[in-house]
């Protein structure tokens, strides 16, 4: 192999990419985010394939037994993003990367 091959898959591990051989990665399937609720601050992985409805849907018992939701309807907020997301689009549709803020907003 050359050195510019190994380079290449040194800077792919750096990256965060795994190859099974020169130029095969594998796919990014989660994302890496920060939940804003009022004072709280959740870090989650979620799956980059599930829609902000869905998402909304799985994150809804898990706040509500912690008590973190204290009115009935809540909508899911991209903080850091100007851009507007479709509720039945999925996340991985749009330029959603580790480290984005999505913040829990209530009505």
């Amino acid at each position: 192999m050359s050195i510019a091959g190994i380079v290449a898959i040194g800077a792919g591990v750096l990256l965060g990419k795994k190859y099974a051989g020169l130029g095969e990665e594998t796919v990014k399937t989660t994302i890496n985010i920060s939940l804003h609720i009022e004072n709280h601050e959740l870090d989650l992985r979620i799956p980059n394939q599930v829609t902000l409805a869905r998402l909304k849907a799985l994150l809804e018992p898990i706040l509500r037994e912690k008590r973190l939701l204290q009115y009935e309807d809540f909508e899911l907020v991209i903080e850091n993003k100007k851009i507007v997301v479709n509720d039945q689009q999925p996340l991985a549709d749009y330029p959603l990367s580790d480290g984005d803020c999505f913040r829990v907003s209530f009505r």
